[in-house]
């Protein structure tokens, strides 16, 4: 229903762009989910960017076993303050699946919602990692990272400074729930298969009040 961007079909490298996805007046909508990755076991590489202003996902997902690494990059300004309800992610995986998914040394800041939401798709994820990055001002609508069946996961050496500025309060949970219903939280693992591998070593996190 919205114009595209880009909407890549076969393999994409992005380097050394700032893609302004959608710019308009104070107190309106960016527009929604311009950049997607459309194509089907393909590999998307996106190097030095800076990519905001997109109402939804800013790298998001839209075809299965793809392998994307997104390094040196800012990810920022997501999402609408005035319309809350969920949107505004830095990468959005809904229903599809990665192979691999690499976020390396990216800041990532100024979104309403996660920095990471997989809905779980038919198909585990094979491999996530968030290494070397930082991410601060998190709204985190409905948490900060969610790990939705994923086979294998590495969150290492990060920084988060107010990785959940909405707070835990069950009243925020009204679009979509987190898997125990109850609260909001930075990180969230949905599905725990038996040879799942989660690692998660030398982060920090911080808050301000």
């Amino acid at each position: 229903a919205y114009p595209n961007y880009i909407l890549s079909e076969g393999n994409l490298t992005l380097k050394n762009l700032w893609m302004v996805t959608a710019e308009r007046g104070p107190g309106e909508e960016h527009e929604n989910a311009k950049f997607i990755i459309s194509g089907a076991n393909t590999r998307v590489i996106i190097d030095n960017c800076i990519i905001e202003k997109d109402r939804g996902g800013l790298v998001r997902l839209g075809a299965n076993n793809t392998k994307v690494y997104v390094t040196n990059c800012q990810l920022r300004n997501g999402g609408n303050r005035k319309i809350f309800q969920g949107n505004g992610r830095a990468v959005d995986a809904r229903t599809f699946y990665f192979d691999t998914l690499i976020v390396k040394n990216t800041l990532m800041h100024n979104l309403v919602d996660r920095v990471f939401r997989s809905m779980g798709a038919a198909v585990r994820h094979n491999y996530i990692e968030f290494d070397q990055n930082t991410v601060f001002n998190i709204g985190g609508r409905h948490g900060s990272f969610q790990f939705g069946k994923v086979k294998e996961v590495k969150f290492t050496n990060n920084l988060l400074v107010n990785p959940l500025m909405m707070g835990t309060v069950k009243s925020q949970l009204d679009e979509q729930t987190q898997p125990d219903k109850e609260a909001k939280k930075i990180f969230t693992i949905d599905t725990l298969y038996s040879d799942a591998k989660f690692t998660f070593a030398s982060n920090n996190i911080f808050f301000t009040e």
